[in-house]
C-alpha cells in the first residue's frame, strides 16, 4: 500500500536499490564502498549519454569518509607502508588516484590502467613482491573502502600529542545566559572520557570587550596564574605553548583548579554591577581566536573550541552585518552566501590554521543577526564543525 498515492517506475531486475538513509541497515564492502560512506542522488543512472541530455536532471553525491561503521559491520581496513618513503602504496601516475578493485593489472602485473583516468602507469617493484598472490590480504584490491597510513614522508609536521584550546565568550551576557558556567561544567565532566590522557593537553582562555586571558598552572596546590592580553587590535599569544597547555594525566589537579578560577572571577565582574553597560554587548572574539591560534601554531597544531556568545564587534576581526534586503531574490543574493571580500580576517586566518594543522570548532550561541559566512569560514577550512544554539540559555540547553 502506497499512503502517498505516488506510482514508481519499476526498476530493471539488475538494479539494486541502496537502503534508505533514514532506517537501520547492514552493508556489506564487496568492492564498492557501501552507501554509508558514498551515496549517490540517484538509484540508476541512464546507460545512454541521449538519454543524460534532455532530462537535465541534477546529479550528486554525498561522501562521508569518517562515518561510524554499523554495529554489525566489519572495521574500515587499514594500508601501511612498509617503508617511510611509502613507494608500496600504488596510485595512479596522472590523477593520483589510490589502488582500488577497478585498477587493471597489464602486462603480467607489470603495469595497470586507472580506472578513472584510464592512464597506464607502472607498477613499483615494491608492490610487485607477492602482490598478485595476495590479493585476499591486501584490502586495496578487496575494498571500496580503506584507510591508508600516511608514511613518515607525507607527513607535513611530527604529532607529539593531542591538544585541545577551549575559548571561552566571559562576557557578562555570556555569564547571565548561562553560557560560561555550562562550558567549564562541562571541560570538568569531561577530563575523564578524553581518549589517552597521557598524551592529551589542554589549555583553557578567555575573553570579554577589552581583553583575553590566559591560564597557568603555578604548580601543584597553588593559586594559578593569569595573564592579561589587552592588545585586541594586534593580538599575539603572551605566554608560550609550553606554559598554557597542561597534560590531563599529569595536571589534572591544576586543570580544575584553573576551571574553578575562571568561575569565581566571572561571577565576580558579573555581581559588580546589576545593570549591564555598553561594554557587555561587545566581544573582542575575533582577537582572542587569533591568539589563541598564535599559541597551537608555535608547535605541532591542535584543536581550539571556540565559545561566543556576543558576535565579534571589538578589535580584529569584527564581524559586520550584511544582511541586506535588497539583495534578496536577485542574481547577488549569493554574496551574502560568501566571506566578506572587505573583511580578509578570517580567510587569511583559515589559511594560517591549514598551514599549521590547527582545527577550530565554533559554538555560536548568539543573538540577533551574524555574517556567519565570514565567521564560520574557519571552522569549514580547518576540518572543523560549527554548532548553533540561537539566544543560548542555560535553562534550555543543559543537556546539550
Amino acid at each position: 500500500m502506497n499512503p502517498f498515492g505516488v506510482r514508481f517506475a519499476a526498476l530493471p531486475k539488475n538494479v539494486q536499490c541502496n537502503p534508505s538513509s533514514l532506517c537501520a541497515y547492514t552493508s556489506t564492502d564487496e568492492g564498492n564502498a557501501t552507501p554509508r560512506y558514498f551515496r549517490c542522488t540517484h538509484q540508476a543512472i541512464p546507460p545512454a549519454s541521449g538519454l543524460i541530455g534532455p532530462g537535465m536532471q541534477p546529479f550528486g553525491a554525498v561522501v562521508q569518509p569518517f562515518a561510524d561503521p554499523g554495529s554489525y559491520e566489519a572495521p574500515i581496513p587499514v594500508v601501511k607502508s612498509s617503508g617511510a618513503s611509502g613507494d608500496d602504496i600504488l596510485r595512479c601516475g596522472r590523477c593520483g588516484a589510490y589502488m582500488n578493485p577497478g585498477f587493471v593489472f597489464l602486462e603480467g602485473g607489470t603495469s595497470f590502467r586507472c580506472n578513472l583516468c584510464d592512464c597506464v602507469s607502472a607498477v613499483p617493484t615494491t608492490y610487485i613482491a607477492g602482490s598478485m598472490s595476495t590479493e585476499n590480504a591486501r584490502p586495496e584490491m578487496k575494498f571500496g573502502s580503506y584507510e591508508v597510513a600516511a608514511p613518515a614522508a607525507l607527513q607535513g609536521r611530527k604529532v607529539t600529542g593531542q591538544s585541545m584550546l577551549i575559548l571561552i565568550d566571559c562576557s557578562p551576557t555570556a555569564y547571565q545566559s548561562g553560557l560560561t558556567q555550562q562550558v567549564l561544567a562541562s571541560v570538568k565532566a569531561s577530563l575523564d572520557y578524553l581518549p589517552c590522557q597521557r598524551n592529551y593537553s589542554l589549555a583553557i582562555v578567555t575573553y570579554n570587550h577589552a581583553a583575553v586571558n590566559f591560564y597557568f598552572s603555578s604548580g601543584p596546590d597553588k593559586e594559578p596564574g593569569v595573564v592579561c592580553m589587552g592588545d585586541i587590535t594586534t593580538p599575539f599569544a603572551p605566554l608560550p605553548r609550553s606554559k598554557v597547555m597542561l597534560n590531563v594525566a599529569e595536571k589534572r589537579q591544576e586543570i580544575e583548579a584553573i576551571l574553578a578560577k575562571v568561575e569565581s572571577i566571572c561571577s565576580s565582574h558579573a555581581s559588580e554591577s546589576s545593570k549591564p553597560a555598553v561594554s557587555a554587548y561587545q566581544s573582542c572574539g575575533g582577537a582572542a581566536l587569533r591568539s589563541a591560534v598564535e599559541v597551537l601554531k608555535s608547535q605541532g597544531g591542535g584543536k581550539v573550541l571556540w565559545f561566543f556568545m556576543e558576535v565579534p564587534n571589538a578589535g580584529v576581526g569584527t564581524a559586520r552585518s550584511r544582511n541586506s534586503t535588497q539583495l534578496w531574490n536577485t542574481d547577488k543574493e549569493a554574496v551574502l552566501l560568501r566571506p566578506d571580500e572587505t573583511n580578509t580576517f578570517y580567510t587569511v586566518l583559515a589559511q594560517e590554521c591549514v598551514a599549521a594543522g590547527v582545527g577550530v570548532d565554533t559554538f555560536a550561541c548568539h543573538v540577533g543577526e551574524a555574517d556567519v559566512a565570514s565567521i564560520f569560514h574557519v571552522s569549514g577550512a580547518t576540518g572543523g564543525e560549527v554548532h548553533y544554539y540561537p539566544s543560548f540559555n542555560s535553562s534550555l540547553y543543559h543537556d546539550h
